[in-house]
């Protein structure tokens, strides 16, 4: 495996974490996107799924109730399991592109993925 394509594995590898320390570190502008692709997905999804934490602390008087109460903390139980299997199977796929040299590049993010890399780039 290469260097350049041991880096973009490593800006995936740790989510956004390792995203965000090779976006501050790396000069490599392609490895640069990826690392900024990798904290925007990532870092997006995990404020997400806190959030959903974060409204299941804060709404436990409500749970409570008998039917309002379960039926609120089903759902949003629901909703974070399966938004941590979502973000489990994006990392995988994101792992898997760059071991095959297919590396991911999501359009619809692109702006957003270029305006990050943009805003952490030290001259």
């Amino acid at each position: 495996m290469e260097e350049k394509q041991l880096k973009i594995l490593l800006a995936y590898f740790f989510m956004w974490i390792s995203g965000l320390i090779l976006l501050l570190t790396e000069k490599d502008e392609e490895i640069r996107f990826h690392a900024a692709q990798s904290f925007v997905v990532f870092f997006s999804l995990t404020l997400v799924y806190i959030f959903l934490q974060v409204i299941n602390f804060l709404l436990w008087p409500l749970f409570l109730l008998p039917i309002i109460g379960n039926i609120l903390s089903f759902l949003i139980g629901i909703v974070s399991y399966i938004l941590g299997w979502i973000i489990f199977i994006i990392w995988i796929i994101f792992i898997i592109k760059v071991v095959i040299k297919d590396y991911p590049h999501l359009k619809m993010l692109n702006n957003l993925t270029e305006k990050v890399k943009q805003s952490f780039k030290f001259d």
